[in-house]
């Protein structure tokens, strides 16, 4: 009996049901390869439970394994890398995690740059907004921070960019080589190696 399997995972129309194992898995990559680094076998929540018991038994799945998100996950192994001084010049992954916002509040916890895939509907507010501190009036608790602005969705961001924007036309691998140029710019350091960076323009070619 194998761990962790979950049916379906085979599309209606192939007529079959078959039985599939979830990983989470972590990689550096560059343009021309990709080596994984750490995975982690996903859980479901039916492998959860008393009745779970038998079958977890019989896969000898220690009982201090559960059901975690998959982002739980990858964030587990991004610290065990970063405790072997291993840091991402860049987090990349998809909408699974993109639109995830403890996911992105925990990548900002932890200092690290990222682009996710996100989706079109997802709101921001735009780059220029700021949040304002409204007055105390001496009641209750204190006002949080809040935006003058009502966020929009990200399609309306990308269409009021046009073509003009600076990141038209380029690969992924260009767009995120830019990123860690920026990186570097605000904060003095490659992002890469932490060495001390002078500033020089980025060329896209």
């Amino acid at each position: 009996m194998s761990a962790s399997t979950k049916p379906p995972c085979t599309p209606p129309a192939l007529c079959k049901v078959g039985n599939c194992q979830i990983g989470v898995s972590l990689h550096a990559a560059s343009d021309t390869v990709s080596c994984p680094l750490s995975w982690r076998l996903f859980l479901p929540p039916s492998w959860d439970g008393p009745q779970a018991a038998d079958r977890r038994d019989r896969c000898r799945i220690p009982d201090t394994e559960h059901h975690r998100p998959k982002w739980h996950l990858a964030l587990e192994m991004l610290d065990e890398l970063a405790a072997l001084g291993l840091r991402p010049a860049v987090v990349v992954a998809d909408t699974g995690y993109g639109a995830n916002a403890d996911f992105r509040h925990a990548l900002d916890e932890r200092g690290l740059a990222y682009a996710l895939q996100v989706k079109g509907e997802l709101t921001a507010h735009a780059e220029e907004a700021v949040p304002y501190q409204p007055p105390y009036g001496g009641l209750g608790p204190r006002p949080l921070p809040r935006y003058r602005t009502r966020p929009v969705s990200l399609r309306e961001h990308v269409l009021a960019a046009g073509r003009e924007s600076p990141c038209q036309g380029l690969t992924l691998y260009q767009a995120l080589g830019l990123l860690q140029h920026l990186i570097a710019t605000w904060t003095g350091t490659c992002p890469t190696c932490h060495q001390p960076t002078p500033w020089q323009p980025y060329d896209t070619t």
